[in-house]
């Protein structure tokens, strides 16, 4: 089988998913290939991950200033997980549909 292709996008991260979109809205037929995980570095180990536990952080500070018991990190790493799960949606072949 041969597969023909006018474009062909490295890195399925957040720049590589929007010219896949722009591709497909442009009828280009393109490619996208990744190694890992669609959603690359900024969804799964750098800005999705690094703000949910910022926010976490902050909420937990703003309880204990109240009086509160601070937040635990297992739920603080499960609002991580839920933030990655959100992005992912947006971003996973399905949603492309």
């Amino acid at each position: 089988m041969v597969y023909r292709y006018d474009l062909v996008i490295i890195g399925a991260g957040s720049a590589g998913v929007a010219s896949a979109d722009l591709a497909s809205r442009l009828a280009v037929r393109a490619a996208l290939v990744e190694k890992s995980r669609i959603g690359g570095d900024c969804t799964w180990t750098g800005c999705i991950p690094s703000k949910a536990l910022l926010a976490s952080a902050g909420i937990s500070h703003t309880l204990q200033s109240w009086g509160c018991k601070p937040l635990k990190l297992e739920a603080a790493m499960q609002r991580v997980h839920e933030a990655q799960e959100r992005v992912y949606g947006l971003e996973s072949p399905d949603a492309w549909r």
